[in-house]
């Protein structure tokens, strides 16, 4: 008796779901807005460098990208994107913009306009925004 009574009650649970109204509830006949809100906070990005609508300076540092797509192919020399290297869960450490490989001997305007290359412990250096260099770490 049970393997038949759970069937019927997925299937009017299922059917009791759908609607045949275009009415969104204030008596227009419109569809519901089921549109996302970006200004609100669990829509924010956490982000310590790269904003969605950045455009990067002249050689395309520090445009805005995502790690999910092709963002900075076609964008002068900056063609990686530093989010490749965001952990999994988000955090506000994370970075989002084009950049390039740069080297210490490099003159100090290879990264372009308002832009400076910047190494790690490692020697390992790439192009930043100086907007977003922290205070004390060179550039």
């Amino acid at each position: 008796m049970r393997s038949f009574v759970l069937p019927i009650l997925f299937t009017l649970a299922i059917a009791g779901c759908g609607s045949s109204s275009n009415d969104n509830g204030d008596g227009s006949g419109g569809a519901a807005d089921l549109s996302a809100n970006a200004s609100s906070p669990d829509m924010e990005l956490l982000s310590r460098c790269g904003h969605p609508g950045d455009v990067g300076n002249n050689l395309g540092v520090g445009k805005f990208c995502t790690n999910l797509g092709p963002d900075c192919t076609g964008n002068g020399k900056a063609t990686m994107c530093s989010a490749l290297f965001n952990g999994q869960t988000p955090s506000a450490s994370d970075a989002y913009f084009c950049s390039f490989q740069c080297f210490t001997t490099d003159p100090p305007d290879v990264c372009g306009d308002n832009a400076a290359c910047l190494c790690n412990a490692s020697n390992l250096c790439a192009c930043i925004p100086t907007s977003c260099i922290p205070p004390g770490d060179g550039g």
